[in-house]
């Protein structure tokens, strides 16, 4: 009579779900980034930024959500206010633009904050109704060593929206992703090599837009090999150009080509940018 009752307490202990082990949430993928990247338009300018989640400081239940983008797309912006190009999903499962005001001065005062020596800035923003939550954090933002392991050659993502006041890749506005690979070596630190580059078509617009590497994959809970996560490298600054003198015989000037190299920004400038957030 006891081996029942036994068996019974056992089935009960194992799949009560008070004892059932809850499932680990997937990595990141390059579908997130592109979810978070989003464009910043002005009326003179259209450039890229993405969205990180971070917890507020001294409250771990709360989190908050945080625009990064490049410094010079803010300092170049006309007037008090920029428009975040998000998107909502529609009653069909697709995806509509949902454009977004966001007040980036009071009275010509900046808002945001900026890197005292880099090209990088944050500002808070409030995500409209609707709109799925980033499912960035700053733990997908690299870390030195994390930069060191990408070698030389290595294939990187650029997630970016190129000449997006001429080129419309999409009806509900959402990045373009391009392959690069990594240009530089060595990657010293933050201090000796603040920027690297990257083997890749940059153009107007690209800045503020993240650079991603699909970090090794992580094990599983049965030791096998899982998906990989992704790690944002930098963000885009700008680009290479070589100019051109020419001289004809009705026509001399200047002309500008694109070395096809983007110049990127280390993840380790957005940390610390993060950090001087109020």
């Amino acid at each position: 009579m006891l081996r029942p009752i036994l068996c019974a307490m056992v089935f009960l202990f194992i799949g009560h779900p008070a004892f059932a082990q809850a499932p680990v949430p997937s990595p990141p993928q390059l579908t997130d980034v592109i979810m978070a990247t989003v464009r910043l338009t002005n009326p003179k300018s259209s450039a890229t930024g993405f969205i990180l989640v971070r917890p507020k400081k001294n409250d771990e239940h709360s989190d908050r959500m945080v625009l990064v983008t490049a410094a010079h797309v803010l300092e170049k912006s006309e007037g008090d206010e920029i428009t975040i190009g998000f998107r909502r999903k529609d009653a069909d499962g697709g995806f509509v633009r949902l454009p977004v005001p966001l007040k980036v001065r009071d009275g010509g005062k900046p808002l945001w904050i900026k890197h005292a020596q880099h090209d990088v800035a944050a500002i808070d923003v409030e995500a409209p109704p609707g709109i799925e939550q980033s499912r960035l954090t700053v733990d997908q933002l690299a870390t030195l060593d994390d930069i060191k392991a990408v070698e030389p050659g290595e294939i990187v993502n650029c997630v970016t929206y190129p000449h997006a006041p001429v080129f419309e890749p999409n009806q509900p506005g959402f990045a373009v992703v391009r392959m690069g690979c990594m240009a530089s070596y060595p990657l010293v630190s933050l201090a000796k090599e603040p920027t690297f580059l990257v083997d890749y078509n940059a153009f107007e617009g690209d800045s503020g837009g993240p650079v991603i590497w699909k970090s090794t994959a992580l094990k599983s809970s049965d030791g096998t090999g899982g998906r990989p996560t992704i790690k944002i490298l930098g963000l885009v600054q700008g680009q290479h150009l070589f100019k051109q003198r020419f001289d004809l015989p009705y026509e001399s000037g200047e002309s500008r080509k694109s070395l096809g190299l983007g110049i990127v920004l280390n993840a380790q400038a957005i940390r610390d940018t993060l950090d001087q957030l109020p």
